[in-house]
């Protein structure tokens, strides 16, 4: 005992160098222990995720099942009623899993999947509603399970009140548990737009200018009463935003699938896209790549909805030939210059497909209808393209527009000399006198029109 006191005493700094030791070894192994538990918890954090998402997808295919199965013998209103309540049930287990279990991610899962439900409950409806109500167009011939026939109006009417009272209470319970206090402003957009379901609608045209409007009046209530508050920024609130347009992509995949489309059908679509790509979706991204992606994407979708549409009014108000092209290039080439004026970051690609758009539909005018007007055309085009590149600080469009102004002075030319009549050269004269006037115009009011284009 006395030599180990001795020894201790002669070596102090070895007992204090195994103390550390050991302290160290607690630290690592409790480092460890707390590593294990935190990737365990992970493991089955990420488990639950895959469990209710697999979940979710086995309720949507069975009530996918639900509406295709062989219904025989069964009245198609108790059809919808047992659909109906398949929905309230859905909801009521949220309550419950939410309520009793306390599981909330359990209980958004259901609310939000009941939510869903209401969409389709609203295409039922106005299956029902159809079925009894005044229509438009042809009736075609359904399949068998999306045929929905109402015994009278007012079972059909009495249907429909109670339903849309009953999906009121579900999407105002499920969007209160998801976006808390924007719940009545939700649930109310929520159900307009599923009312736009209930409309006895199926004509192509109408039901292309429906979309359009839907889709454009949800766009601007998202951008004034979702897009700056917070909790309409979170995981849940982006559903229940995005949930809002489930409505018309049912009346987009109905019109599609039972019904006849048109070129009018298919330029609303189209426009319908191009205007959530350009001025809607790019909001939900924090990343700038993402959102300028997406603007520069509309571009696409803008083309052939306006192609698509010039062809159908060319078309219907039989447009004489000689103004076809520049009635199909033109208005496209402004209205691309417009959305890269409002698009700063992604402007170079539209003012880049305006000049394009502009010179390819004088080239075919001046191919396909090599007369004066198509020149003097040429010649007013061009300059109103040098204009708005030096205006806007822009390149694009100057070297086009010198091009185009030397290629339509030199048509304009050789028809003037076969032609003796005042005409042409007179227009020409009328036309650069105005330029010269114009130009002092500019000059002495640059700064109150410059103010005006920056506002725009």
């Amino acid at each position: 005992m006395t030599n180990d006191n001795a020894q201790a005493k002669e070596n102090p700094m070895t007992v204090l160098e195994e103390v550390d030791e050991a302290i160290e070894r607690e630290r690592f192994a409790g480092a460890h222990a707390r590593a294990a538990a935190d990737q365990s918890e992970e493991r089955v954090s990420g488990l639950t995720r895959v469990l209710r998402v697999l979940g979710g997808a086995a309720l949507l295919v069975s009530a996918v099942i639900f509406m295709f199965q062989n219904w025989n013998g069964v009245d198609h209103l108790l059809r919808y009623y047992y659909f109906l309540g398949f929905t309230v049930l859905l909801g009521a287990v949220g309550l419950f899993s939410g309520l009793k279990l306390n599981d909330d991610k359990g209980a958004r899962t259901f609310l939000a999947l009941a939510a869903c439900m209401v969409s389709v409950n609203c295409m039922q409806l106005g299956g029902l509603m159809y079925s009894v109500l005044p229509r438009l167009g042809s009736t075609p011939v359904y399949p068998r399970h999306f045929h929905w026939v109402a015994p009278s109006l007012g079972s059909a009417a009495f249907t429909a009140i109670l339903a849309l009272g009953v999906l009121s209470i579900v999407v105002f319970t499920a969007f209160s548990a998801l976006v808390r206090k924007k719940a009545g402003v939700t649930a109310a957009v929520f159900m307009g737009s599923n009312a736009a379901l209930l409309l006895p609608v199926r004509d192509p045209d109408v039901t292309g200018l429906l979309i359009f409007v839907l889709t454009l009046g949800l766009a601007m209530i998202d951008d004034r009463q979702f897009q700056r508050e917070a909790v309409m920024r979170t995981r849940e609130g982006v559903f229940v935003r995005l949930s809002c347009f489930l409505p018309v992509l049912l009346i987009i995949v109905r019109a599609l699938d039972l019904y006849p489309v048109s070129r009018l059908f298919i330029s609303a679509n189209f426009g319908a896209l191009a205007l959530l790509l350009y001025a809607m979706l790019p909001g939900y991204f924090k990343s700038e790549n993402c959102s300028h992606l997406l603007m520069r994407s509309a571009a696409f979708p803008t083309i052939v909805s306006y192609l698509m549409l010039s062809a159908e009014l060319c078309s219907k108000l039989d447009v004489p030939e000689l103004y076809v092209i520049p009635a199909r290039t033109l208005p496209l080439a402004v209205i691309l210059l417009a959305m890269g004026l409002r698009a700063r970051p992604v402007g170079g690609l539209y003012r880049v497909l305006s000049v394009a758009a502009a010179s390819f539909g004088l080239v075919l005018q001046l191919e396909f209808h090599p007369d004066s007007f198509s020149a003097f055309l040429c010649i007013v085009t061009s300059v109103v393209m040098i204009i708005t590149s030096q205006v806007s600080g822009r390149k694009e469009g100057f070297v086009a527009g010198i091009t185009g102004f030397i290629y339509g002075c030199l048509f304009y030319v050789r028809f003037a000399i076969f032609n003796y009549g005042l005409s042409p050269w007179l227009i020409l004269a009328m036309f650069g006198a105005a330029l010269v006037l114009g130009s002092s115009y500019l000059e002495r009011e640059f700064k109150r029109i410059s103010a005006i284009l920056k506002k725009f």
